[in-house]
C-alpha cells in the first residue's frame, strides 16, 4: 500500500537528483533512503568522548561513514 507524503521542496530536489544519479524512480529512491536511515537507527551515530583539551570529539563509525557517502556524494570521509 503507498501512502502520500509531503516533502520540503529542497529535499525533494536533493532526492530527485540523487534518483536522477542511481537511475530510480523517485519512489524508489525515498523507499531506499528510508530503509537505510532506519538500519542506522539500531547502530550509533557517533561516540562523542572529551579530548584532552577539554573540548568535545567526535568519532564516527566506519559503517556509518560508508552510509553517509552513499547518501550523500559531498561527504568526504577520508580525513584522519
Amino acid at each position: 500500500m503507498s501512502k502520500p507524503v509531503r516533502l520540503a521542496d529542497y529535499l525533494y530536489a536533493q532526492v530527485e537528483e540523487l534518483a536522477a544519479q542511481e537511475k530510480r524512480s523517485l519512489a524508489n529512491m525515498v523507499q531506499v533512503l528510508l530503509e537505510q536511515a532506519l538500519k542506522m537507527d539500531h547502530a550509533p551515530v557517533t561516540k562523542v568522548s572529551p579530548a584532552p583539551s577539554g573540548e568535545m570529539q567526535s568519532s564516527t563509525t566506519p559503517r556509518n561513514e560508508r552510509v553517509a557517502a552513499s547518501l550523500n556524494p559531498d561527504v568526504k570521509t577520508d580525513f584522519k
